[in-house]
């Protein structure tokens, strides 16, 4: 499938690119230089799991908290 490169600027911003990351990748599109988009690309989803990971571990505080309030609420009743 081709993209128009309007495409793929698009979806690199709905990505969570930058406005000047963005415009960086789009000169390896312009110059078609594959294995820099693929690095680039990698790159950025490695960056994206990383917070995911992270916001899940917030998350596990919050739930462990939560658990630990609730049970001692369980034991005041």
């Amino acid at each position: 499938m081709h993209r128009t490169p309007e495409e793929i600027y698009q979806n690199l911003l709905d990505a969570g690119y930058t406005k000047a990351t963005a415009e960086r990748f789009m000169t390896y599109v312009n110059s078609g230089d594959l294995e820099s988009q693929l690095r680039d690309l990698a790159m950025k989803r490695t960056k994206i799991l990383e917070k995911l990971h992270q916001e899940n571990r917030h998350l596990e505080c919050l739930d462990y908290l939560s658990y630990e309030l609730e049970k001692q609420e369980r034991r005041t009743l």
